[in-house]
This record gives structure tokens, sequence and C-alpha cells, in this order.
């Protein structure tokens, strides 16, 4: 990541029972988001959500923060092992096509216990051996 400095901080907005419609909903989350880049830029963003789970403000934070690794690790390991920033498919569904395919290979090869190797490697020795790949693909 390249940002010097990430602000964030959340604010809750407790709805009474009786001006909500829906009983479901407990509250309202309101994060007001910045982020201050290397080259000086600002970032300024405001996120909502809303919870039907009554707890503080500081079991939120770490909620979202750790469904931002989740999300952040997956992005990396697509980067990493498919190269995905650089890909080029824009037509039609082929973005979302070969997204939904990568998604599927990374599962297979974090399964696959026969060979201690990092996925990259993994994925590069299936494109070159077709029994690795029969072992992979479970045929």
């Amino acid at each position: 990541m390249n940002s010097v400095f990430n602000q964030n901080s959340f604010y809750l907005i407790c709805f009474p029972d009786c001006c909500v419609e829906v009983s479901e909903i407990f509250i309202f989350l309101r994060w007001p988001f910045s982020r201050i880049h290397f080259n000086f830029s600002c970032l300024f963003q405001t996120r909502y959500y809303i919870s039907s789970r009554e707890a503080g403000a500081k079991y939120f934070n770490t909620w979202t923060r750790s469904h931002r690794a989740i999300e952040n690790n997956l992005h990396w390991t697509l980067d990493v092992v498919f190269g995905e920033d650089q890909s080029r498919k824009r037509k039609g569904n082929a973005a979302q096509n070969f997204n939904t395919i990568r998604k599927i290979v990374i599962v297979l090869l974090v399964n696959e216990q026969h060979w201690k190797a990092s996925k990259k490697r993994k994925r590069l020795k299936a494109l070159q051996n077709h029994h690795y790949r029969e072992t992979l693909l479970k045929i």
C-alpha cells in the first residue's frame, strides 16, 4: 500500500425501534475515511454500513479491517499468480468470466497437497505437465 497516513473512525447511529420500519436494522454506520499518499495527495471518502448486530465501534472497526485484509490478500494473489492487473480482457463478459476461472484455479492450487510449492510454481507446472494438470483437476 502506498499510503503514509490512514485515518479511520466510526460513527454509530442507533435507531430507536419506533423510527425504523424494519426491526432487524439496529445500527447505521458512517465511516469518514481519509488517506494521504506519499506524493501528498489526499483521498477523502465516506463509507456507509447498515448492521443488524448490536455492537460497539471497536467491533465494527475490527470487522471492516479484517474484511479488507481478506479482499487485499485475494487481490494480491490474483495479481501475483495470474498477473491480473496486466490483463487486457475487456470485451463483453470476458473479464468477469476469467476472474471466476482464476478464483476456481486458486482453490484447486491451494487444495493440492502432493507438491509443496507456491501457487505460481504449481500453476506453471500445470501448464507444462499434463499429468500434474490432471491431478489438479482430479481427472
